[in-house]
């Protein structure tokens, strides 16, 4: 019994399904896995907070930490991430309502490095000097809505700042 000559057509649809199967296949199973492991992040909080001190250099405190899925991209929500100064961890120099960070798919494949995302909601900051010279953050403030000129001034400000640390 003889077989039919295959077209280079068929062969084509055969080698890109296969290639479709090899490339989705893995990318349902890391999405599954993923969408039923990351809300086991909230329990991880402690740690979170111990890995970011030690990067930091800073005391971070964390309200609350939750892992969620926005389509196909993992996402890390903190709610009042509390930044405290070593010296004073009584008193804690920023405190950001919320912190959203998530892989950067198109920077991490532009880069060929791994690139996170990451937004700040409702951050405030007021500045003091410190006795020793320098400037200590307390609070972002001064970043209205309506005056994007006077949000890019004062991180203009901010940024410049020698005392900074």
């Amino acid at each position: 019994m003889t077989h039919p000559p295959v077209s280079r057509l068929d062969r084509l649809l055969h080698g890109l399904l296969w290639a479709l199967a090899i490339v989705l296949i893995p990318l349902a199973l890391v999405v599954g896995v993923g969408r039923e492991l990351l809300p086991l992040v909230s329990g991880q909080k402690p740690a979170i907070e111990r890995l970011l001190t030690e990067r930091t250099g800073l005391q971070i405190r964390l309200g609350s930490v939750r892992g969620e899925w926005q389509g196909l991209t993992p996402q890390l929500k903190a709610e009042q991430v509390a930044i405290h100064d070593a010296g004073r961890p009584d008193r804690p120099l920023l405190v950001v309502p919320s912190v959203v960070t998530r892989p950067d798919w198109w920077a991490t494949l532009r880069d060929l490095s791994p690139r996170l995302e990451t937004t700040i909601h409702g951050l405030k900051l007021t500045l003091a000097p410190r006795a020793g010279g320098g400037i200590e953050v307390v609070e972002l403030s001064g970043l209205r809505k309506s005056d994007p000129e006077s949000a890019q001034q004062a991180l203009r400000w901010l940024l410049a700042q020698p005392g900074m640390n």
